[in-house]
């Protein structure tokens, strides 16, 4: 930032022609330099804040449009407003294999719903969750300040590791701990005495439980029989109509189906709202199952697409008679019999396997 006047007279000054005695770091000026620095200074630090309220901007825009909308109309939803000290939901968890994932639920729903009030121990307690310091005693207590329990079950596989030994301190019966579960899996959950606490607790209050079911093994995903079994006989009952109602909402880390997952969950959370607004229904703006399916164009000279299930007992024989008659009636129409060899891996919307027709 120097003058340019500065500059021719310091090329100047290294010619030959320039007088004798001149003293080249004359024309430098420690007030110039210091004026320089700071213009630079002020125009890259403008140009940082630039730069940075204009990406805060955009990801506002983002999280504003990919918000939990009403079927209905598509407006946003807005969680009902609660009295100071109540919230809409509470996270049961155990904190040694399921901490992380209801921080990412909570962090999820938050963000779906800005309005939601979410309870979790290592946010909202004064006291070191998670550690020997926690009074646990308390816990039954937050449920009666809110509205939904989420239940997120989680394990461990192998029992003769050392956190597994950790957990073991925390049962006080240990024949509660001989499950007829799977073998070499505990249901980390339903053995943690203050996770057992607040279940009850919300039987007793009648507060309506969302269970939330941890599908990663690497993560405490374990079976649900071992759940089952896991579970104290009193708290059984409520498990077992959850599952037969399709109720239990499996958690994945894989965004597609964790869209899914964090949409079913505030479909309970929100329920009264749901209510008020006639039973609406809400939706993630981008989640996969809103994304039209886009068929290729079966091959010449087959005109439609047909996949069968192998599960489906007779879906395939009917495919073929079909075929047979379109083609005796001189149809000249066929068909391609793809069957599907793998089952469904996600419970997420458990239905009986059906055939199904897409015209191209």
């Amino acid at each position: 930032m120097l003058k340019v006047q500065t500059l021719v007279e310091l090329l100047q000054a290294s010619t030959p022609y320039a007088p004798p005695g001149f003293d080249p770091t004359s024309l430098y000026s420690t007030d110039s330099l210091v004026t320089s620095l700071l213009i630079v200074g002020s125009l890259l630090l403008t140009l940082l804040l630039s730069t940075m309220a204009f990406l805060g901007n955009v990801l506002k825009q983002r999280s504003a449009q990919n918000v939990l909308r009403w079927r209905r109309d598509g407006s946003p939803v807005q969680a009902r407003p609660l009295l100071t000290g109540r919230s809409h939901c509470f996270i049961s968890h155990n904190w040694l294999t399921g901490q992380d994932q209801s921080r990412t639920i909570k962090s999820a729903l938050c963000g779906l719903v800005p309005s939601l009030r979410v309870w979790l121990d290592v946010d909202d307690m004064r006291s070191k969750a998670g550690t020997k310091a926690t009074n646990t005693s308390n816990f039954g207590a937050v449920i009666d300040t809110t509205e939904t329990m989420i239940a997120f079950m989680s394990g461990t596989k192998k029992r003769n590791s050392v956190s597994h030994s950790h957990l073991l301190s925390q049962s006080k019966s240990a024949s509660k701990l001989a499950t007829s579960g799977v073998a070499g899996e505990r249901s980390d959950y339903f053995c943690s005495p203050p996770c057992q606490q607040e279940l009850r607790r919300a039987m007793s209050t009648k507060t309506p439980i969302v269970w939330v079911y941890e599908t990663d093994p690497a993560h405490g995903g374990i079976s649900m029989d071992t759940h089952l079994a896991d579970c104290p006989d009193d708290l059984r009952p409520m498990l077992e109509a959850a599952i037969a109602a399709h109720e239990v909402i499996d958690w994945h880390r894989i965004r597609s189906f964790q869209d899914t997952s964090l949409r079913l969950i505030l479909q309970h959370v929100l329920a009264k709202e749901a209510e008020e607004r006639v039973a609406d229904l809400v939706y993630v703006p981008t989640e996969i199952t809103r994304v039209p399916m886009r068929l290729h164009p079966p091959p010449l000279p087959h005109k439609f697409h047909v996949w069968v299930s192998e599960h489906n007992p007779g879906a395939a024989e009917l495919i073929e008679e079909l075929d047979k008659w379109m083609v005796s009636a001189a149809s000249r129409v066929s068909v391609v019999i793809t069957p599907l060899t793998s089952p469904p891996t996600t419970r997420l919307t458990p239905s009986p396997p059906l055939l199904r027709c897409v015209a191209s």
